[in-house]
């Protein structure tokens, strides 16, 4: 709805830059599962949202992935306000792969999205 899409781009907006802008990262691909007609895919990404709430805070993230994190957003959020679908998915799997690329560069690609070091850490 032009409602949902507004939200996606307000909620980019609104994200602070450094290490406070996580949680708001989180709160982007929530607003995406929840402006799905997919029940089932609403579901997914909620709970993968939950995951990236918990595991973004302890996340060792240069203020070069930060903005990079930002930017991806920004572009997913324009290509949905502008119904163009194809280019949406071209955006988010950019931003997906971004992060994968991530993760192997830290040696944590094959390693749980939750460092075994947090897991019992309260709060997780």
């Amino acid at each position: 709805s032009p409602e949902q899409r507004q939200l996606l781009l307000d909620i980019v907006a609104d994200t602070p830059t450094g290490q406070h802008s996580l949680g708001r990262s989180a709160d982007f691909h929530g607003a995406i599962g929840q402006s799905t007609d997919s029940h089932v895919l609403a579901v997914v990404i909620a709970s993968m949202h939950h995951v990236l709430g918990w595991h973004a805070p302890g996340e060792q993230l240069s203020s070069s992935d930060i903005e990079a994190t930002r930017q991806a957003h920004r572009r997913i959020a324009e290509a949905i306000r502008d119904g163009d679908g194809a280019a949406a998915a071209d955006a988010m799997r950019v931003h997906v792969d971004e992060f994968e690329r991530l993760l192997e560069e830290q040696g944590r690609l094959d390693e749980p999205i939750i460092p075994r070091t947090r897991w019992l850490q309260r709060g997780h």
